[in-house]
């Protein structure tokens, strides 16, 4: 993800709504009101931390720290970094893996917010599948702000993966199906700045529709309201 510079509103729902996804404008079911499909994983966090883990750079290791208040709504689950000069990601339980092809074409979303104690901003892969001897890499184009943000991946082609690395190629749509047909690995980055820095993840949903757009105004309506100009500058992509 690219360094953020908070509150310029235009970045963040440019990120959710336009240019998310590279390659790809907003779903089907966001802009006709397909009828979406039902999840087929879902972390909402409301009781516990549902067995994310995350890997060795994480201070809350193996098992991922939860807040029972305080999330988007009802949980989350959270974590900074040992500064050891390596990324922690959190890691997903069982239930996200195996075969997960039925997610092909739809989305991989969840919300992210972090604290930071650090000024400079990192650069790294945001999101690894590994499945089917293949790890595809998605680098989203923002880091996470100190409030909730909507993450929004399309499962596809198309849409911003690649192989390998954030330079590799991009899977054609047999690799994509064979990594979500048996899937190993679900990982999500939580370190997002060179110094210390708190993360925190919720609602993760693997397999369903994208965010919706009542979502975004619900999240960032304060905002628009206050940089009114941002507003009026984004309001004919909006309107695609």
């Amino acid at each position: 993800m690219k360094s953020f510079r908070q509150p310029r509103c235009v970045w963040l729902l440019g990120c959710v709504l336009i240019s998310a996804f590279f390659s790809r404008g907003p779903s089907a079911s966001l802009v006709h009101g397909a009828t979406p499909n039902v999840p087929l994983a879902t972390s909402t966090f409301d009781t516990d931390a549902e067995g994310w883990t995350t890997d060795a750079d994480a201070r809350c290791h193996p098992a991922a720290c939860y807040a029972a208040t305080d999330g988007n709504p009802g949980g989350y689950i959270y974590s900074d970094d040992l500064l050891q000069g390596i990324k922690f990601y959190y890691v997903a339980p069982s239930k996200f893996l195996g075969n997960k092809v039925a997610a092909y074409q739809q989305h991989l979303t969840f919300e992210m917010r972090q604290a930071t104690r650090g000024t400079i901003a990192t650069n790294d892969v945001d999101v690894v599948l590994v499945g089917g001897g293949i790890t595809l890499v998605f680098d989203a184009p923002r880091n996470p702000p100190a409030i909730w943000f909507p993450y929004d991946l399309p499962l596809d082609e198309t849409s911003g993966w690649r192989k390998g690395s954030v330079t590799g190629p991009r899977p054609t749509a047999a690799e994509m199906q064979s990594v979500l047909g048996s899937l190993t690995q679900l990982r999500i980055r939580g370190d997002f700045i060179l110094g210390q820095a708190t993360s925190n993840l919720d609602n993760v949903v693997l397999g369903g529709p994208s965010v919706p757009l009542k979502n975004v105004y619900e999240t960032f309506l304060p905002y628009l309201t206050r940089y009114r100009s941002d507003y009026e500058t984004f309001l004919p992509f909006l309107a695609r």
